[in-house]
């Protein structure tokens, strides 16, 4: 599947997306939230979107397969995934979380995105 991936957040109240490709934002991004921002060009970009209380990260990564280290793809992961963590505290108020909510909150999310990039653009494993 090329599409985007919806993460299940669980009780979190954000949308996280993963978005494979330019073609995918605009069949599926640029719909549902609109094209405030368009499709972007750095190599890895946490995009949010706010409309009232709700909030949704779409986490893009544009690497190339034969330029681009595995290794280097999955620390791009994790800095964006940091992006969508910040953005989660901030949607829930959150200023000292305890350090065990902010571990199992990042390794749900960098799981989630790792997953969701290998299932839309190439195995990470």
């Amino acid at each position: 599947m090329k599409g985007c991936r919806w993460l299940q957040p669980g009780p979190l109240p954000i949308e996280v997306v993963f978005c494979p490709n330019r073609k995918a934002w605009d069949r599926q991004i640029a719909k549902r939230f609109g094209d405030r921002h368009g499709y972007p060009g750095s190599d890895g970009r946490c995009t949010i979107y706010t409309r009232g209380t709700q909030v949704a990260c779409v986490v893009t990564i544009n690497a190339k397969r034969k330029n681009t280290e595995n290794c280097e793809v999955i620390a791009l992961l994790a800095h964006e995934a940091m992006h969508v963590y910040q953005e989660i505290r901030k949607s829930m108020g959150e200023e000292q979380p305890s350090c065990e909510f902010e571990a199992y909150t990042m390794q749900w999310l960098l799981g989630s995105l790792i997953d969701a990039f290998s299932r839309t653009r190439w195995k990470l494993t």
